[in-house]
C-alpha cells in the first residue's frame, strides 16, 4: 500500500489484530468493532 499526499492510507479489513511496516519499523493495531474508524500509528 502506499500514502497519499497526506501521509494517510485506507483499507477495507475484518475485524482483528493487524500489524504495519515502513522503513524497518512496526506498530501493531486492533479492529475491535465493525464500522469506519480511524487509527493513528507513527512509526
Amino acid at each position: 500500500m502506499a500514502t497519499n499526499e497526506e501521509g494517510l492510507v485506507r483499507f477495507n479489513g475484518f475485524l482483528g489484530e493487524y500489524e504495519v511496516s515502513a522503513a524497518g519499523k512496526t506498530a501493531a493495531f486492533r479492529l475491535d468493532e465493525p464500522g469506519e474508524t480511524a487509527i493513528k500509528v507513527a512509526l
